[in-house]
Order: C-alpha cells, then sequence, then structure tokens
C-alpha cells in the first residue's frame, strides 16, 4: 500500500547511515555504502547509477552533511537520500586512564564474553596484567633510588643508611592497608573497629620482630615481593579474581623463561635478575618496553577506537553528559525525516559502536510516537497477525514492512484531508513510524550483557538484562508479550481499547545484522557477532543474524571489522551481496527471507 495514492507526491527512501567508533570524518561511511550498494565502485558519475550531494533539507542544521541522492533505481519510480549522523565531534579526546579503567572492569567479568573470543580476553587480560606489573615494579624501583638519596644525606643522619628497612616500613604500609580494607567490609562498627585494631597491632609486632631479627629476610621479603604484592593489590583492586590469574600466569610464564634462560647460560644468568624483583636489569627493561608498548596501543588503536566505547558505556558521569548529548542528536536526526513529509521509508544503517547509538536512537524515538500512531484497528486483518505474534520469521518480517506502509499511508490521508480542509478528529496528532530496516554491521550488541548491564557474575548480568527487557527497557526482536500484552498493543485500562506500547518497534521494523565470524584470534570480527540470541523472543526468532564472508572460501581477511563495505574484494563479494538485501533500495523483500 502506497502513501503517494493519498498525498499525491512520490515519496524516497531515506537511508540514515551511522558510523562507528573511531576518528571518523563526516561521509567516509556513508560514501563508503553509496558505493557499495548503489555505484557498486563506479564512481566516475556517467553510468546508469549516479549520485548527486545537495544541502540537507530535512530540518537538520548541520551544512557538514549533505544528502546524497540517486537517480532512479532501476525498474521502480522511487529515488533514495542517503543521511549520515555524524557523532565523533561529541566524543573529546579519551585519557589512557579512562580506556584502562575501562578494559579493567571488562577483565572483572572473566572470560565469558563470548566463546569465540576467549583467547583475545586471555591475551587483553595477560597484557593488562604485565602492564600493572610493570608499572608497579618502576615505581618501587623509584621509591627505592629515592630512599637511598635521602639516606646518603648527611642533613638527615637520622634516617640511617639501611635503604631496605625504610622499604620495609613501606611494604608493612601495605599489608596494614590490605588488611584494613578487608576488614572494611564488616557490617557491624564495633567488630569492625575490633579487627582493624588487631590487625594492626598484629602486622605491627610480626613486622618489627622479623625486621629487627632476621634483617636479611626483610631484604629478601623487599627485593623479591614489593613490586608483587603492590601489583596484586592493584590487580585485586581492578581486575579481581580473574586478574589475580593473570598475573599468576606472568609469574608463571616469567619463570618458565628463566628457566630456559639459565639452561641456554648457566645458573649464573639468574644471579641477581630473577624476574619482577628490584635488582633485576632485564625486568627494568621489560617493564620499560611493556609501558612503551601500551603508550603505543593507546595512541594507534585505543584512544582512536576503545575510546569512544569507553566513553559510551562507562558510567561515570562525565560520559553520562556526553551520551546523552548524542542520543539527543540521534532522535532528532531522525525525528527530522519523519517530519519531513519527504519519504514513507526510513533504513537505519549502522556500524560498530553505531549500532549502539541506533539502537538507543529507534527506542527513544519510538516511545515518543506510539501514543500517536493511527488506530490499530484502522490497520487491516493483518495487523492482528502480527500483533499476536502468530507467523513465522520470514512472515513476520513480510507482514512488518506492510504494516509500516499501512501507517505511513493512514497518516498520508489524514494529512491530504487537513490539505483539503476536510480534517476529522484526532488527524492532526498523528505521526507515522517510518523505519523498516534496522541494518547493523559488526554490532557490539552482541556482548551487551558485559557492556551494558550490572552484575559480578554471570547469573546476575543474565538477571539484569532479564530485567531491562520485561520491563521494556531494552526492546527485543519481536517484542515481549507481557501481562496480556500483545507484540504492538496493550489494552488502555481507562477506556479497554487497545493502544501501541512503546517497546513494539521490531514488530514493525526489520533487524537485519550481518557479522564476521571470528577464527584465530584477529581474523574476522572478534567486536561484533549473533544478536539473536539476547534480543530475540525467544532468542534469535525474529532477528536475522547473517554470517558474512570477504570471499567465496569463506576466510575472512585480519581484522575483518572495518570492510563491512569494502570493495577490494569486488563489488559482488559475499559479504556486499548481503549487504544489498539486507538494505534492499528498490524494496523488493530481499530482507525477509535473510
Amino acid at each position: 500500500m502506497d502513501s503517494t495514492a493519498a498525498t499525491g507526491a512520490h515519496k524516497r527512501t531515506a537511508v540514515l547511515v551511522v558510523h562507528g567508533m573511531g576518528s571518523q570524518r563526516p561521509l567516509d561511511t556513508v560514501r563508503g555504502i553509496v558505493d557499495a550498494v548503489w555505484l557498486e565502485g563506479d564512481k566516475t558519475a556517467r553510468g546508469l547509477r549516479r549520485i548527486w550531494t545537495h544541502p540537507e533539507r530535512s530540518g537538520v542544521d548541520d551544512i557538514d552533511l549533505p544528502v546524497i541522492t540517486t537517480n532512479f533505481i532501476p525498474d521502480t519510480h522511487r529515488r533514495t537520500d542517503f543521511h549520515e549522523l555524524y557523532w565523533a565531534h561529541l566524543m573529546s579526546e579519551t585519557r589512557a586512564v579512562a580506556v584502562l579503567l575501562w578494559l579493567f572492569e571488562l577483565a572483572r567479568m572473566g572470560p565469558r564474553l563470548k566463546p569465540s573470543i576467549g583467547a583475545l580476553y586471555w591475551a587483553a587480560l595477560i597484557f593488562l596484567s604485565v602492564l600493572i606489573l610493570s608499572f608497579s615494579l618502576i615505581a618501587v624501583q623509584i621509591i627505592v633510588e629515592f630512599c637511598a638519596l635521602i639516606a646518603s644525606a648527611t642533613a638527615f643522619p637520622f634516617i640511617g643508611k639501611d635503604v631496605h628497612s625504610l622499604i620495609f616500613v613501606f611494604f608493612a604500609a601495605i599489608a596494614v592497608t590490605t588488611m584494613l580494607a578487608s576488614f572494611a567490609a564488616i557490617p557491624n562498627r564495633a567488630f569492625k573497629l575490633a579487627a582493624i585494631f588487631l590487625a594492626v597491632a598484629a602486622v605491627s609486632v610480626l613486622l618489627f620482630v622479623l625486621e629487627s631479627r632476621y634483617p636479611q629476610v626483610s631484604e629478601a621479603l623487599t627485593e623479591f615481593l614489593l613490586p608483587t604484592v603492590l601489583a596484586a593489590m592493584i590487580v585485586q583492586a581492578t581486575m579481581g579474581g580473574w586478574g589475580l590469574l593473570g598475573l599468576g600466569i606472568v609469574f608463571g610464564l616469567s619463570y618458565v623463561a628463566a628457566g630456559l634462560a639459565a639452561l641456554c647460560f648457566g645458573i649464573a644468568a639468574l644471579q641477581g635478575h630473577m624476574p619482577w624483583s628490584i635488582n633485576s636489569f632485564w625486568s627494568s627493561i621489560a617493564a620499560c618496553y611493556f609501558i612503551g608498548l601500551y603508550l603505543a596501543l593507546y595512541a594507534v588503536f585505543l584512544q582512536p577506537y576503545l575510546g569512544d566505547a569507553a566513553r559510551y558505556f562507562r558510567n561515570s558521569p562525565g560520559n553520562v553528559a556526553v551520551r546523552r548529548e548524542i542520543r539527543r542528536q540521534a532522535v532528532r536526526m531522525l525525528e527530522a525525516l519523519h517530519l519531513s513529509n519527504n519519504y514513507d521509508r526510513i533504513v537505519v544503517v549502522a556500524h560498530s559502536l553505531g549500532t549502539v547509538v541506533s539502537y538507543d536512537m529507534l527506542r527513544a524515538y519510538y516511545s515518543r510516537v506510539n501514543d500517536v500512531l493511527p488506530d490499530p484497528g484502522s490497520l487491516g486483518a493483518g495487523f492482528d497477525e502480527v500483533d499476536r505474534g502468530t507467523l513465522d520469521k520470514a512472515a513476520a518480517r513480510e507482514k512488518g514492512r506492510e504494516m509500516v506502509a499501512r501507517i505511513a499511508w493512514t497518516v498520508g490521508n489524514a494529512q491530504a484531508r487537513m490539505a483539503a480542509g476536510k480534517a476529522e478528529p484526532g488527524d492532526d496528532s498523528l505521526k507515522a513510524w517510518l523505519v523498516t530496516d534496522f541494518v547493523t554491521l559488526g554490532s557490539p550488541l552482541t556482548h551487551a550483557l558485559y557492556l551494558m548491564c550490572r552484575g559480578n557474575t554471570e547469573s546476575e548480568l543474565q538477571d539484569d538484562f532479564a530485567r531491562r527487557t520485561r520491563e521494556r527497557e531494552f526492546p527485543t526482536c519481536p517484542p515481549l508479550m507481557i501481562d496480556g500484552d500483545y507484540r504492538l498493543t496493550f489494552e488502555n485500562p481507562n477506556d479497554h481499547k487497545r493502544q501501541f506500547h512503546h517497546g513494539g518497534q521490531f514488530a514493525l521494523t526489520r533487524w537485519t545484522n550481518l557479522y564476521f565470524p571470528v577464527s584465530q584470534l584477529l581474523w574476522g570480527d572478534a567486536i561484533g557477532g549473533e544478536v539473536g540470541p539476547l534480543f530475540g523472543d525467544p532468542p534469535g526468532t525474529n532477528v536475522a543474524d547473517v554470517p558474512v564472508y570477504t570471499n567465496t572460501s569463506r576466510r575472512n581477511s585480519f581484522f575483518a571489522h572495518v570492510h563491512y563495505w569494502d570493495l577490494k574484494f569486488g563489488n559482488s563479494a559475499p559479504h556486499i551481496e548481503a549487504l544489498k538485501k539486507a538494505i534492499d533500495l528498490a524494496d523488493t523483500g530481499a530482507a525477509n527471507g535473510l
């Protein structure tokens, strides 16, 4: 059913492209999508498929983001306007410590993100453990040198020349601090104070006796254990038990390497060079190397890519302000497209972190218009099939598309009546929902349990996600039917009429998710994956999770996360063909069977 019959105007398709994380340049992503699905690599602008750019006229005041318009799609009387939602400028430079804190939070959850990226998790955990150990070793060495400098100064004769005694005091302070942190969890205040007093007294007496009678022991503890204890405390505080396991693996590998060195070069190679001890020259070199490696990774990869994710997912006050502004502009963009009266179909295509931004945009805007959508009773018999969830996957996707067209047609009729001066009650308040397709590419929503939920264990994370879907904070595809509600509607207790609830958009909008299966740690796409097992009801029902490949041999390239519209593999590569079907510019229904 075409809304042009009601309005007398030729409607267009709007494709709203939402870029992913990283230092993105305006229009880079949307031009890549246009090149892949429309121009098919022909940028001469002299073929049958052509494009023009013109200023945005949909009410969004961003002159830096022109609209890319196609000529008529073959065998149709329809054009397409490609828009870009650009949000990278709202992400200020993320500090290295902010990225580290977010990585620590993910590491604390353990290797449960996805079995397919278990190797990547362990590699990251071990690297973070080495990094903390490196910082601890360098910090302790600086303290040792500083104490030696003070002890040798004639202006401070009372300090003495036993540097290790001073360091041992530092070691005692660490031990006492650890005890205090442990006892701080005791709920009863009197028991808490008594436990802290006894802990301080016991540790102080023990360390005093040990230092006075066995100075060699205190020296050995200082040299070999102080960096380790300091690192273990930091790891425990930041990454929990999984971090301690990672630190243990680091020590195991370090001593295996030391043992191999002793076999190759003799036992003398270990003298004064025990791994991660204060006086170990090679440990100092290794620590400086790992710190430098992190800074290089931060500059090249972590800040440009993971920095955006850290800002968007981590709930610190500054991050919340940035996230709120991104969502506000996204909803404003989608609203402008709906109200422009130029379109009867909107396709949202999002990549990487942009899929999360788009998901937030869709759920926020739908909750604004669900109360002013046309009366469900006016949308025909097919509406009940969609609403009651009696259709199979392909049929539900097809019927959902039909319902979007019916809604557009109904609203178009109301607008035509108002233009003719024959308005009926309620015509002026009707709005449409025009998003027929949500196409996600390499979506981190596959890790939504760990990125968007709260909990210390896997069961707590699952419970939190289930609560949010049950409360319709996280819309599913198809929507949940709760407490007598249907996919799209609920019975209003005031007038006992059925009306749209705010969590039903994915009974209308087809969700197609393309992902490169990951293999051998970095081949394929470790960031993306299936979203149906989380966002389907039951899991996977109406989300079309489509594994894609860059070639027919089904062997993906290195870090394929950036290749979803890459034409270097050919304009008929499997991933390009899947992208064309998912967007389906000609609206032939190719997306229904995906």
